[in-house]
């Protein structure tokens, strides 16, 4: 999941005109809206999904995951219970501190 939040990163420094809302630069001219088909390129989600098997809502859920939450907390939940979708979504939604703690918890056991 942190390496999808890598890989937005550097796509998104190579295709600035596919991040979302609109082409960077660019006035509310007619084009922006449809400034990255010109160029014929998909978004990050959707190019993602096509090169990884998985849907473009998957890759958007797990970069908005690797978003909230810290390297090292996603480091420190892999092969455990805290692992899945869910329950990294309530732990993304909590404080910094609060995650760190749930995870030492969980680390514990």
């Amino acid at each position: 999941m942190a390496c999808l939040g890598k890989r937005e990163e550097l796509y998104l420094k190579l295709h600035p005109q596919t991040k979302h809302g609109g082409t960077p630069g660019a006035g509310r001219g007619k084009r922006k809206k449809d400034a990255h088909k010109v160029d014929n390129l998909s978004s990050f989600s959707a190019d993602t999904a096509a090169k990884t098997g998985r849907s473009a809502r998957t890759v958007r859920r797990s970069t908005r995951r690797a978003e909230k939450l810290s390297k090292r907390i996603l480091e420190k939940v892999v092969g455990t219970s805290v692992e899945e979708g869910k329950q990294l979504d309530a732990l993304a939604k909590v404080s910094e501190p609060q995650q760190n703690q749930i995870v030492g918890r969980v680390e514990s056991l």
